[in-house]
C-alpha cells in the first residue's frame, strides 16, 4: 500500500511539473509567433482617440503606434490548474497570443473569430472582438463597475441608490470560500527562494573548505521556510463578502460560468449589478428568476458566493482543499539542492572526514612492511619515511589535474640500486641520440648543382626556390640513415613509419636515374644499405621530404623519452605500497622541472643531472597526510594521502553532512505531508 501511495505521489508530482513546463512552452511558442505579426499582416486602420483613451483607462497603457491589425481564425484556450482551480490561462487566435479580457470572453465564438489588436511591447492589445465587444464600451463598463465596487464596499446597510438592491451585511469569507475566490499560488516563490539559496551555495562552495557555503545555507534555510509558511498562511487582505437582497432578472452562460443579472441587462452599462456563478447552479437559478433572493457577492472579482441557503460555494466545497502543489514545488527544490550539494563535495575527503567521527589513529611507518602491518584505513593519519620509487604523471580520480612527477611513488623497504652504469640497450639508445644530434638529416643542395639549376631555369625563363628550401639527397645519405636508425628500430614504434618514408624518397631517386627502376620495400632497404647507388643524387623540395623529417623526429623523441622514463620503471622490490599524494606540496620541487626540461630539449648532460637528483630523492623522511582512499590489490596496497588539510579542515566536511541531513529531512517532511494530503483528501 505504501509503495502504491509513493508511486501515485511521484506520478502526481511529475505530471504537475510536466503540465507547468508544457503550459509555459505553449505560451512561449504563441508569443514567438506574435513577434512576426507586423510582417505577416498589413494594418487595416488607425486607432481613434476614444480607443486610445479606453486602453489607458482599462490597461493603463498609452500606445505609441496607432496601427490596428485584424486577425481572423479559431480561438484556442490553454489553462493551468491547481487543485481544480484555474490559476493562469492564455488565448491564441490563429496561433497569435492575444490577451482576451475577462469581460470579452463571453463573446468568443467556437469557430472563426475576428479580432482587432494593437501590437506594441511584444503584446497584442485587444480593440474589438467579433464586432460585438469594443474596448471603448468595455472601458466605460469597467469604470462603472469599479465605481459600483467602491460603492458596495463603502456602502452602509440599506438600499442602494438607483437600484432595488439592499445591502444587509458584510462578513469575512471562510477558508473554503477564500480558496475559491482568491486561490493561493503554486509555491513558486518559496521554490525560487530555495533555489537562490542553492545558487549562493554554489558561488561560495569550496570542496576543501566548505564551511562558509554550508553555514550560509543552513542560516538561510529557516528564512526560506519562514517565507514558505508566511506565503501559505498569510493573505495581504481578508476577503470580504457582501450580503445583499435583490431580484434576479436574467442569466446567461459565459464560458464555463453563469452571468447572473440583478438589474435589467439594459441598465448594466449604467449600474452593472451582474455577478458570475458556477455553471452547475443554472437549474436552481432559473427557478429563481423574477424572484427576490438573499445573495452574497465578492465585488472585487464579481463572484457570487451564495444565493439563499441552497446554493453556496461553501456547500460545493465544505472545507478548503489541502494545498499539495506548494509541497511538490518545495520537494523538487530541496531534492535539487541536496543532489547539487552531494555532487559538489570532494568525495574522498568527505568520506575520510566521516570516518574520523568514529575512529582516529596515527600511523608511523618506515618502509612498506611496517605500513602493511598496521593496516591503514580511510581517515587515519600516517607519517611515512624510507625509500621510494618515483612514478610518472598520470590522470587520477580524486582531482582533475595532472599530478607532478613523484606525486605517485612506491614505498619500499630497501633502496633501489643506484643507476649510473648504463646497460647495453641503454648504451645503444645513447649512441643513437649522440649520432642523431651530430648527423646532417636535412642536407641542402650543393652549391655547384644549385648554380647549374639556376642558369637552366633562367634560360627557360623559369624561377627556382631558394637553396635552403631544396634538399640534395645522395645515395650515401640513404646509407647513413639506415646505419643510424637500424640499431634502435627494435625499440621504436615509429621506426616502420621512418622506413616507409625513407623508402619513398629512395624510389624517387631510382626513378630519376638514366635507367629508371623500382623495388619492393625490403629490396629498397637492402639497396640503401649497399653501395650500389652511392653516387646517385635526388634533388627535391623540402616539402616533399617533410614527412620523412617528421618520422625521424618522432623516433628521436620516443627514444629520448625512453631514456628518461627508464629510471621511473625499474623492477620493484617486494613488498611495496603505491602512494598517491593529493597535492604536490611534499613533492621534491626540482624533480618535475628537470623532467620538463628533458622533455622540452633532451641532452645527455640533462639526463645525467636528472638521474643524480632522482637518486637523491629516492630516500625521504616524514611525509604526513590523512588517508582519503585505500584500495587493496592482489599483491599490494594503494593509498591516497591528503597532505594539506588539517583536522579542523576535515571537520568542515561535517557541516556538509549536516546540510544534507537537513535537506533530506525537509524533503521527507514535504513528501510525507504531500502523501497524507493526497490520501486523506476526499475526491471532489
Amino acid at each position: 500500500m505504501n509503495n502504491f501511495i509513493l508511486i501515485i505521489s511521484l506520478i502526481i508530482a511529475i505530471v504537475s511539473l510536466v503540465a507547468l513546463i508544457s503550459f509555459k512552452a505553449e505560451k512561449d511558442t504563441a508569443k514567438s509567433k506574435l513577434e512576426s505579426l507586423p510582417q505577416d499582416l498589413q494594418p487595416t486602420r488607425h486607432t481613434t482617440f476614444a480607443e486610445r483613451n479606453a486602453l489607458k483607462t482599462k490597461f493603463n497603457f498609452e500606445p505609441k503606434d496607432t496601427q490596428v491589425y485584424e486577425i481572423i481564425g479559431e480561438i484556442s484556450k490553454s489553462v493551468l490548474k491547481k487543485n481544480g482551480f484555474a490559476t493562469e490561462q492564455f488565448f491564441t487566435i490563429n496561433g497569435y497570443l492575444v490577451d482576451i479580457p475577462y469581460t470579452a470572453q463571453p463573446y468568443l465564438q467556437p469557430e472563426e473569430n475576428i479580432v482587432e489588436v494593437i501590437y506594441e511591447n511584444d503584446e497584442a492589445w485587444l480593440i474589438s472582438l467579433n464586432n460585438v465587444w469594443y474596448i471603448t464600451e468595455d472601458a466605460t463598463e469597467q469604470k462603472n463597475r469599479e465605481l459600483n465596487h467602491k460603492k458596495i464596499h463603502n456602502a452602509e446597510i440599506g438600499q442602494l441608490k438607483e437600484s432595488n438592491i439592499k445591502i444587509t451585511g458584510k462578513r469575512e469569507a471562510n477558508a473554503s470560500e477564500h480558496q475559491q475566490l482568491k486561490p493561493t499560488g503554486l509555491g513558486m516563490g518559496s521554490m525560487i527562494a530555495v533555489l537562490l539559496n542553492m545558487c549562493l551555495f554554489l558561488l561560495l562552495f569550496d570542496s576543501r573548505y566548505p564551511a562558509l557555503a554550508t553555514a550560509t545555507s543552513l542560516f538561510l534555510l529557516p528564512l526560506n521556510y519562514w517565507l514558505f509558511i508566511r506565503m501559505r498562511r498569510a493573505h495581504s487582505k481578508p476577503v470580504m463578502v457582501t450580503k445583499m437582497n435583490g431580484k434576479i432578472y436574467s442569466l446567461e452562460e459565459s464560458g464555463d460560468e453563469l452571468l447572473v443579472y440583478f438589474q435589467p441587462p439594459q441598465l448594466t452599462m449604467a449600474s452593472s449589478y451582474a455577478y458570475y456563478a458556477p455553471i452547475k447552479w443554472k437549474k436552481e437559478i432559473e427557478r429563481k428568476i423574477d424572484h427576490f433572493v438573499n445573495f452574497e457577492v465578492y465585488p472585487e472579482r464579481e463572484k457570487l458566493v451564495s444565493i439563499d441557503k441552497n446554493l453556496s460555494l461553501a456547500a460545493d466545497q465544505p472545507e478548503a482543499r489541502p494545498q499539495v502543489t506548494p509541497h511538490v514545488s518545495m520537494l523538487i527544490a530541496i531534492l535539487i539542492f541536496a543532489q547539487i550539494a552531494f555532487n559538489m563535495v570532494e568525495k574522498p575527503i568527505f568520506d575520510a572526514s566521516l570516518q574520523q567521527i568514529w575512529h582516529e589513529r596515527k600511523i608511523t611507518a618506515n618502509g612498506a612492511s611496517e605500513l602493511l602491518e598496521q593496516h591503514p584505513n580511510i581517515g587515519e593519519k600516517v607519517v611515512l619515511s624510507g625509500h621510494r620509487q618515483c612514478l610518472k604523471t598520470e590522470k587520477n580520480h580524486w582531482d582533475g589535474f595532472d599530478p607532478v612527477l613523484c606525486q605517485r611513488f612506491y614505498l619500499l623497504d630497501h633502496a633501489l640500486p643506484t643507476l649510473s652504469v648504463p646497460d647495453s640497450v641503454e648504451e645503444t639508445k645513447l649512441a643513437f641520440i649522440n649520432n642523431y644530434n651530430n648527423a646532417n638529416l636535412t642536407p641542402e643542395l650543393n652549391a655547384n648543382t644549385y648554380y647549374r639549376l639556376t642558369v637552366l631555369a633562367s634560360l627557360n625563363k623559369q624561377t627556382i626556390s631558394a637553396r635552403k628550401d631544396i634538399r640534395g639527397l645522395s645515395g650515401r645519405y640513404f646509407k647513413k640513415m639506415t646505419e643510424l636508425f637500424a640499431p634502435i628500430c627494435d625499440y621504436s614504434e615509429h621506426c616502420p613509419q621512418f622506413k616507409e618514408e625513407l623508402t619513398k624518397q629512395w624510389q624517387k631517386l631510382l626513378a630519376d636515374l638514366p635507367n629508371p627502376s623500382t623495388c619492393s620495400a625490403e629490396q629498397c632497404w637492402q639497396q640503401m644499405v649497399s653501395d650500389e647507388y652511392e653516387t646517385a643524387y635526388l634533388v627535391t623540395h623540402k616539402r616533399e621530404t617533410y614527412p620523412l623529417e617528421q618520422a625521424m623526429a618522432l623516433v628521436y623523441k620516443e627514444i629520448s623519452q625512453q631514456l628518461v622514463d627508464n629510471h621511473l620503471s625499474h623492477p620493484l622490490s617486494e613488498p611495496a605500497v603505491l602512494i598517491h599524494l593529493a597535492s604536490a606540496t611534499q613533492v621534491p620541487p626540482k624533480l618535475e622541472k628537470l623532467y620538463d626540461q628533458l622533455n622540452a630539449q633532451f641532452s645527455i648532460d640533462g639526463l645525467t643531472t636528472f638521474r643524480e637528483y632522482l637518486n637523491q630523492v629516492s630516500n625521504f623522511s616524514e611525509i604526513q597526510g590523512v588517508v582519503i582512499s585505500a584500495r587493496a590489490t592482489a599483491d599490494s596496497l594503494e593509498l591516497v594521502l591528503e597532505t594539506d588539510l588539517t583536522q579542523q579542515d576535515f571537520m568542515q566536511q561535517w557541516l556538509v553532512l549536516a546540510l544534507l541531513f537537513v535537506l533530506l529531512g525537509l524533503a521527507a517532511i514535504h513528501f510525507t505531508r504531500m502523501v497524507w494530503l493526497i490520501v486523506s483528501t476526499p475526491p471532489k
